[in-house]
């Protein structure tokens, strides 16, 4: 005699499979294994990125980084050469220091 397959059916007390959350603001591109998205703030000199902190932040509205910006802006005042500050994702090719 063969036995017949029958399906499981749910028990009440088991866990169900989670929904996927929804994407916040600025985490769009992470991935799970991944490392977090971080920011960091940079002097982009005529098309190369030169990172001015070894700080690194995880929002790129953090109120530590922004001051961090409005001071090398005000620092390239002083020497006007075309430069300007700004906060980027971090990237550990060109923004890695040594």
């Amino acid at each position: 005699m063969a036995k017949e397959k029958t399906t499981k059916k749910a028990k009440t007390d088991e866990v169900p499979t989670p929904t996927p959350a929804s994407t916040v603001k600025g985490e769009q591109d992470w991935r799970p294994g991944e490392a977090a998205l971080t920011y960091v703030v940079i002097r982009y000199t005529y098309g190369i990125d030169i990172r001015v902190s070894d700080k690194e932040y995880l929002a790129a509205d953090d109120a530590i980084a922004i001051s961090e910006r409005d001071f090398w802006n005000r620092a390239i005042k002083f020497r006007p050469d075309g430069t300007r500050a700004e906060i980027v994702k971090y990237d550990k090719r060109k923004h890695r220091t040594w």
